[in-house]
């Protein structure tokens, strides 16, 4: 079994991998962007950036990599992990705790695919399927090595998105970038 083991700092790194796909991806589109990821404030509320649409409305954006799911060889076991606790043997708040973002983009390494999910209703959606619905088939939380969070099995939570008419957009940045 392939574990994630890594220091704080390689962490970084690969969560740069991510921010950096990321901002090419608002560049090619033509989107203005602000990089707040080391202004002590946004990184309180878990908000890398400050994307400006052409109207010049904003909104914030929390990237998240994960190097583990396109490993998934079933596209039915392929979830998001959304850490509620960063690590487990001192209760320290996840990103889910704490993020005040308007999207998270979530970053498949592996498959080079981008999410994009609007924030609040993905909450919306684990607070909902994983405690009051009794399908229980699309969120579950699970361990990993020092952290804990919801399991949130992307294709489901895509189709439910897009029957309920919700933001969720995958880009395949192979072919963009």
């Amino acid at each position: 079994m392939e574990t994630n083991k890594r220091t704080w700092e390689e962490s970084l790194k690969v969560g740069e991998i991510a921010e950096d796909v990321f901002a090419e991806y608002m560049t090619y589109l033509g989107k203005d962007i602000v990089d707040v990821r080391y202004d002590k404030a946004w990184q309180a509320k878990d908000i890398d950036y400050l994307v400006y649409d052409d109207d010049k409305d904003m909104y914030t954006v929390e990237v998240k990599n994960d190097c583990l799911i396109g490993k998934m060889w079933v596209s039915r076991l392929r979830r998001f992990f959304i850490e509620d606790i960063q690590n487990v043997r001192i209760n320290s708040d996840g990103f889910y705790r704490y993020c005040e973002c308007d999207v998270l983009a979530y970053y498949d390494q592996l498959k080079e695919l981008m999410y994009f999910v609007d924030w609040n209703e993905l909450r919306e959606y684990i607070n909902y399927f994983y405690y009051e619905s009794v399908d229980k088939d699309r969120v579950e939380y699970v361990y990993g090595n020092n952290s804990a969070g919801y399991g949130v099995y992307i294709d489901k939570c895509e189709q439910w998105f897009m029957d309920n008419d919700k933001y969720f957009k995958v880009v395949d940045m192979k072919e963009v970038i």
